[in-house]
Parts: C-alpha cells; sequence; structure tokens
C-alpha cells in the first residue's frame, strides 16, 4: 500500500478503507468478529490514494503474549483482472458457450450467442438441469462429454447437435 511502517502502528484497521466505505467497513469487520461473516471485500486505500481491491479476514491469535486479532488482507488485483478478461472473451465470443455443471448438468452461466442463437432468456436456462430444457439433440452426447472430460480433463473438437427454444 506504500505506507511506512511508522504511519500504521496504532491506528485503526478501518482508517485503511476509503474515507466513503469506512461505515461499511466497520460495520463488516464486527460482523466477522461475531462469525456472522468470513471475508471483508471492501478495498485498502493506497497512500497515493489508490483503491486496492482486497479479500481481508481477521483471525484470533496471540502476539507478545497478548490476545489479538491478526487483519489478512490479499491483493485480488489480478484476479480481478483475469476474471474481466474471462467475462469478456466469454460473453463476446460469437460461439454458442455455456457454462455448466459436470455433476448435475444444470447451467452456471450462458454468453449472449447462445440466448440470442437458441432463443432463450439468461433467466430461463441458468439455474435449470440442460436435460430440462431439451438442448441436446441426443441427450446421450452428455454423457460422453463428461467421460471424456474426467478422463482427459479436456473436451476439443466435440460436436454436438442442440436444439432451440423452438425446437429447432
Amino acid at each position: 500500500l506504500g505506507y511506512e511502517e511508522a504511519n500504521l502502528l496504532g491506528r485503526n484497521i478501518v482508517d485503511l478503507h476509503p474515507g466513503d466505505r469506512r461505515g461499511e467497513a466497520m460495520a463488516t469487520v464486527h460482523r466477522m468478529l461475531r462469525g456472522e461473516c468470513r471475508m471483508c471485500p471492501i478495498p485498502l486505500l493506497a497512500k497515493d490514494g489508490r483503491r486496492v481491491p482486497v479479500e481481508t479476514r481477521i483471525v484470533h491469535g496471540r502476539w507478545s503474549g497478548s490476545q489479538v486479532f491478526f487483519g489478512i488482507s490479499k491483493d485480488i488485483s489480478g484476479l480481478l483482472a483475469s476474471e474481466e478478461k474471462f467475462s469478456k472473451a466469454f460473453h463476446g465470443n460469437l460461439s454458442l458457450m455455456a457454462i455448466s455443471s459436470m455433476a448435475d448438468g444444470s447451467f452456471i452461466e450462458v454468453n449472449d450467442t447462445f440466448v440470442e442463437k437458441l432463443g432463450y432468456s439468461r433467466d430461463e436456462v441458468v439455474g435449470r438441469d440442460v436435460g430440462a430444457i431439451g438442448l441436446y439433440a441426443d441427450p446421450a452426447k452428455r454423457a460422453e462429454a463428461v467421460a471424456i472430460m474426467k478422463k482427459e480433463g479436456v473436451l476439443q473438437n466435440f460436436e454436438v447437435v442442440v436444439r432451440s427454444k423452438d425446437g429447432q
């Protein structure tokens, strides 16, 4: 964050959050201490004024013989950038794309092309089972795909025929 140790000693951790988020940060810290939540997602404020996205956790411990709380903040800037790149590539892709659970076949997300080409709204698909909407023209193809993924860890060049909402 760019602070000198002398600038941090004796300060309340909440002071390291942006001014407009300090009340929210304090409330989240209190919820964490009561065990009502495990992590604080509010960014920290760097010395130069940047907001640094973090996940902060608090754990109980001992320091020099005293009971203390340790605040551990993990910088998630890289993770957020990676997620943003994935999201743009996924949602902007001209191919039909869907993310579904291997375990139960439920849709987790579908891209814009999936929605446009197959005629479903996201709400009609996300959270529902692939089989429940009759997506595959040959339902056995899903089981075949899952078996390949479990064996090889990846699925490439696997062709399936899918049905649109109107049955085409």
